[in-house]
């Protein structure tokens, strides 16, 4: 949210694009981010296709949960932002790019770069600007934000006992997860006339879970429980949540 703000403020008229480096296997980041040509590998899109640094033009590219990129692709991502160019798999061709880097992580960088879990040159690299985002549970507005994201259009209004487990929540992922959990009840609870207990997440509900989850589990739950609501239908499911058949297919196939 913080780099849509960045980019509304400073270049609305460019494009705005994203990568979560923590959602894909490495093969699919290295794609995404630098492109690919024809025949580069198995199931190649015919006539290649422009990577995310590319197709940013001269806007904003987030790379977010940058500290979950692989080693062997942050030293690819090194020499493009030091040259400023790109090379798409299987080409020997490079190209300029002008896009603004921003990179995101809720782990600690300078940890993991005095455990050779994030190369040194790397992250002086991206390290610019640096801007720290107290989290969901540290917000003086937690309030105001949930029962924001519990208030929109076609939203039933919430149960005493749900709203008072959603404020109380502890919300690791903060609001990408409070995001993904709106979305969720939102699609089951849809035609009901209020949002109870039952429509939340099983974390939520108090139910006992085996362990505390990572975002990316998180996340499945969420997408598993919507293709539920929607028996099966994935065009339904992803339309419900707000994403992409593709990215729905990215991510089931990430856990």
């Amino acid at each position: 949210m913080f780099a849509k703000a960045l980019h509304a403020h400073c270049c609305p008229q460019a494009p705005f694009v994203a990568i979560n480096c923590a959602a894909l296997p490495e093969s699919l980041i290295e794609a995404e981010l630098f492109g690919y040509t024809e025949g580069s590998f198995t199931g190649a899109r015919k006539g290649g296709a422009m990577g995310l640094l590319e197709s940013a033009g001269d806007g904003i590219l987030l790379l977010d949960e940058i500290g979950d990129m692989p080693l062997a692709l942050q030293s690819r991502l090194l020499r493009a932002l030091q040259e400023r160019q790109v090379t798409r798999i299987g080409s020997t061709t490079a190209a300029p790019f002008k896009a603004h880097i921003v990179a995101a992580t809720h782990k600690d960088l300078g940890a993991l770069v005095a455990n050779g879990g994030f190369r040194e040159d790397l992250f002086y690299r991206l390290d610019g600007l640096r801007v720290s985002l107290p989290g969901l549970e540290q917000r003086l507005d937690k309030q105001q934000l949930i029962e924001a994201f519990f208030q929109r259009p076609g939203f039933a209004p919430l149960q005493a006992e749900a709203r008072r487990r959603l404020l109380a929540y502890h919300w690791p992922g903060n609001l990408r997860q409070l995001e993904n959990v709106a979305r969720l009840v939102g699609v089951l609870a849809a035609g009901e006339p209020s949002i109870g207990v039952q429509h939340l997440p099983e974390d939520l509900q108090g139910q006992p879970v085996a362990a505390p989850r990572s975002l990316s589990e998180a996340t499945h739950d969420v997408i598993e429980r919507a293709l539920l609501a929607h028996e099966g239908n994935v065009s339904a499911a992803a339309k419900a949540l707000g994403i992409s058949r593709t990215t729905m297919y990215k991510r089931l196939g990430s856990r």
